[in-house]
């Protein structure tokens, strides 16, 4: 057996970068500069967009009735009586939220999208904390 052998193959063939004469060492060639983009011949027409052939076509606008009846259902489910115990008070913070109910639900839509619990879009009470 030979003394001072190495058992390995060369997997990499080194070579440096610049040769003898500070030329660089470059074996590639430049890409050809034929035309690879072929541009279609027929050009589909785009539509004008509105509102009737998006998918917000069933999306139902806020109607007097229906904020006035998100704004019972809501009240109905509070326990602000617990906190006021005069009426007068109670009815005056009621029109108070009433006069601003549109302004709250729209700030509800907003901001209950932003972390939906599973599928469920609503606002979670940990950032709350």
């Amino acid at each position: 057996m030979k003394k001072n052998t190495k058992n390995f193959s060369k997997i990499f063939n080194f070579r440096p970068v610049l040769n003898q004469y500070y030329q660089p060492n470059i074996s590639s060639i430049p890409r050809d500069k034929g035309n690879y983009y072929n541009k279609p011949q027929h050009v589909k027409t785009r539509q004008k967009w509105n509102i009737k052939n998006s998918i917000f076509r069933e999306w139902k606008k806020c109607s007097e009735e229906l904020i006035q009846n998100c704004f019972e259902t809501d009240w109905s489910m509070n326990k602000i009586y617990r906190m006021i115990k005069n009426p007068d008070e109670l009815q005056a913070v009621r029109n108070h939220f009433k006069q601003y109910y549109l302004q709250y639900m729209e700030c509800y839509r907003r901001y209950a999208v932003i972390e939906p619990i599973g599928k469920i879009f609503s606002i979670s009470m940990i950032p709350m904390q």
